[in-house]
């Protein structure tokens, strides 16, 4: 059978039927895992390391986290070099506690399973590193989250299908000076409704990342996060309620 060109497409999308659009990254519409945050991404052996989930069921699920951890085999991959060991488990346990044992690296895995069944799986990772260094890697902080200028704890409002700006203001000194360069910070937008002109916004040195966002055509509440990372393990996030109203 001749192939042709469009039925190739739908063969290769990773869409579930031909026609559908992809899913984009920033849109929350299922159980979504969105981020793992360590208290202290680089670790003293001896210390204990709260690790924590960002998660949201659109659907108010309460799935169950698995975290267990295991020393990696080498600095450049995610392979165990031992057999992984359990941290916590149960529905909703969206926190663990690790020791950090005396090691250089150890990775962190976390599964959230939405049913008996586990299926489908969110599987995730995250790397805590050893060091014996006065000044570990801190998370960055965030210092302001804001919805066309009004801040999120305010409940921002819009009206439906307008384009607002959204922005982040990192804390100083948020990027922070590592083997003689400044970390480049990136923030992740997610939300439960609505459109961003872009996933990720980053840059050297930046310090507020804005980004465009149209609100739905239909009113209702939307809930937005945006999540600031250091591309060496360190992440903070915060969220937002947002109503959108009829024109």
């Amino acid at each position: 059978m001749k192939i042709t060109a469009p039925v190739l497409a739908c063969l290769m999308a990773a869409a579930g039927a031909c026609g559908e659009p992809l899913e984009k990254q920033s849109e929350v519409a299922k159980l979504r895992l969105l981020a793992i945050s360590a208290d202290q991404p680089v670790a003293t052996p001896g210390d204990d390391v709260t690790l924590g989930a960002l998660w949201f069921d659109p659907f108010g699920g309460l799935p169950t986290f698995t975290w267990t951890w295991c020393p990696v085999a080498d600095d450049a991959g995610d392979e165990c070099s031992e057999q992984e060991s359990p941290l916590a488990e149960g529905p909703g346990v969206d926190e663990a506690v690790l020791v950090m044992p005396d090691v250089e690296i150890v990775l962190v895995r976390l599964r959230l399973c939405a049913d008996a069944g586990c299926d489908p799986a969110i599987d995730s990772i995250k790397r805590v590193e050893a060091s014996s260094s006065s000044s570990p890697n801190a998370n960055p902080g965030i210092a302001a989250f804001e919805v066309d200028g009004t801040a999120a704890a305010a409940s921002p409002a819009v009206a439906a299908g307008e384009e607002v700006t959204v922005s982040v203001s990192a804390e100083a000194g948020a990027a922070e000076s590592h083997d003689g360069t400044i970390e480049e910070l990136i923030v992740s937008w997610f939300a439960t409704g609505g459109d961003f002109d872009e996933e990720r916004t980053q840059g050297p040195e930046e310090e507020r990342f804005d980004v465009a966002w149209t609100a739905p055509s239909d009113p209702g509440a939307v809930t937005m996060w945006a999540v600031l990372r250091d591309g060496r393990g360190g992440v903070s996030w915060s969220e937002a309620e947002v109503e959108v109203e009829p024109r």
